[in-house]
């Protein structure tokens, strides 16, 4: 995005899709003992954080896909629904 000009036009985001969450591939997915969402450590096996530190000295901002509802789009479940916490 940097070397074909798209960062200069303005393009500042990525964000990842979903499937970043550990049981995307099952259905089911998988939440720490805080209930929070694993991240598939097969397909970020440092976890997320090197992944947004690299797109931060970029200069980029970064996003991911969770779901507010019961399911994912693609059917994974559960997702953020019953897990909310105010802070």
């Amino acid at each position: 995005m940097i070397e074909n000009g798209m960062f200069a036009a303005g393009y500042e985001y990525v964000n990842i899709d979903g499937g970043w969450w550990a049981g995307c591939d099952t259905g089911v997915v998988v939440r720490n003992a805080s209930g929070y969402v694993e991240v598939d450590v097969a397909k970020f096996p440092d976890g997320i954080a090197p992944v947004v530190d690299a797109l931060h000295s970029m200069g980029f901002r970064y996003g991911h896909y969770s779901d507010a509802g019961t399911h994912a789009c693609n059917g994974d479940t559960p997702m953020s629904e019953g897990y909310e916490r105010c802070g």
